[in-house]
């Protein structure tokens, strides 16, 4: 509904727009013409709606403003359509990317803030819902008490991983941060089985590395190469910042890099990755045995809280086997300062200022480029309602966002513009 600017952003490059550009503009100006006239039909329908409840739709108008008239929209239809909207909006220091979508993001972020601070306010009436997710919200915001804390909230998990003195320890160790939502060298989802989307399946996936792509450990290129040095420098600093010394915090990030590398080494790159019939790879809980009969992958499931299931996707079976020959030829000390760290690294942004602002330095600035963090209000909000797949509690969040936002009045606005919308569909 936002019309031609709806998905307007400032991340597509010309080089990404070039296959946009043809050569034959006769032909495609006849096919943009045909195009507009659909959408013109479907906008104006949806226009005559735009004056729905103003509370929700605040400042959400589509406005010619937002076009670049100066652009041929049959050479460079996204310039046409965004480059209003691109000259007016300068990139927010505390984004590495921002979009149309994004503006209707943080009013949404507005109105969830309202919710939040209000379920954290303790008055009479107060419903149970409203003082689960207000009391989240409250802790989160109490930076003087997270402080204080320390380590605290994180050291059943440390004194857990110190206590494991074997390998089949540290696979129990993980599973168990694995139940905490901490991703380590196994990790496990649920998505539609792809031959029969009416059920769920189990999904053993690959592991969680540090840094965003696998060829970044393993390409020598002057990006990677510093990237990579930039993270041992990070982590050195996040082990420094939790007491070790300096010497010991830097060869615990070379450990930690390493262990890393070699599991990158074992994951599919990108473009393998995409082709989902490598990743198809179904069989039986007791089939992983075959697989990997050195990795109690069965128990690893158990002790993440994994449903009973018999039959199981293996996303890598070449995964499993690098890390079956990883946990072999490491010492299980090294596992034991991975695991501190794939738990430090989940955990930053959530503890003390000095790890946040750390964490923020390398993942928020050194990584994607932002100025600035995020307010502490929008992190927690976040926190609580959560994003997609986050184990939050987003849908208490949402229970009342629906009871305080969604009523008779905005349902009957929403029926009218569906109604609307099948009619423009039927004409396009």
């Amino acid at each position: 509904p936002f019309g031609a600017a709806g998905a307007c952003a400032p991340a597509m490059t010309p080089t990404d727009r070039s296959h946009l550009r043809g050569t034959r503009p006769s032909s495609r100006r006849r096919s943009a013409a045909r195009r507009a006239g659909r959408w013109a039909f479907v906008c104006s329908a949806v226009a005559v709606l735009w004056a729905g409840p103003s509370r929700l739709l605040a400042q959400s108008d589509f406005s010619t403003a937002l076009l670049d008239r100066r652009a041929d929209a049959c050479v460079d239809f996204y310039q046409f359509a965004c480059g209003g909207w691109l000259a007016r909006t300068p990139l927010p220091a505390d984004r590495a990317r921002y979009g149309r979508m994004q503006e209707l993001a943080d009013r949404n972020e507005q109105i969830i803030r309202g919710i939040l601070e209000d379920a954290a306010r303790p008055r009479r009436g107060r419903s149970t819902d409203e003082q689960r997710i207000g009391d989240a919200y409250a802790a989160c915001m109490d930076t003087r008490a997270i402080d204080r804390a320390g380590l605290t909230p994180i050291a059943p998990r440390l004194r857990a991983i110190a206590g494991a003195r074997t390998r089949t320890a540290i696979v129990q160790v993980a599973a168990g941060l694995a139940h905490d939502g901490v991703g380590t060298f196994l990790t496990v989802s649920t998505a539609p089985d792809i031959h029969d989307s009416t059920h769920f399946m189990t999904q053993v996936g690959q592991g969680a590395l540090g840094l965003p792509d696998r060829d970044l450990y393993l390409q020598s290129d002057a990006r990677s190469t510093s990237l990579r040095e930039a993270y041992v420098d990070h982590v050195g600093r996040m082990f420094a910042l939790v007491g070790e010394p300096s010497e010991t915090a830097r060869a615990s990030a070379a450990t930690v890099v390493r262990l890393e590398t070699t599991l990158a080494r074992a994951t599919m790159d990108r473009l393998t990755f995409r082709d989902v019939r490598q990743r198809d790879n179904p069989m039986t809980v007791a089939g992983l045995l075959a697989v990997a009969p050195d990795v109690d992958v069965a128990g690893f499931l158990s002790r993440a809280g994994v449903p009973t299931t018999t039959r199981v996707n293996l996303v890598s079976p070449a995964y499993l086997q690098g890390l079956q020959r990883a946990l072999a030829a490491e010492p299980v000390e090294a596992w034991r300062t991975y695991l501190r760290w794939r738990v430090l690294d989940a955990t930053a942004a959530w503890l003390s200022s000095p790890l946040r602002a750390e964490d923020f330095r390398f993942k928020g600035t050194v990584l994607n480029g932002q100025a600035e963090a995020r307010p502490r209000w929008q992190q927690c909000a976040t926190a609580v309602a959560g994003e997609p797949g986050a184990d939050a509690l987003g849908e208490l969040v949402g229970k009342v966002f629906v009871e305080r936002r969604f009523g008779a009045e905005a349902q009957a606005w929403v029926a009218r513009l569906v109604d609307a919308l099948q009619i423009g569909r039927a004409h396009v």
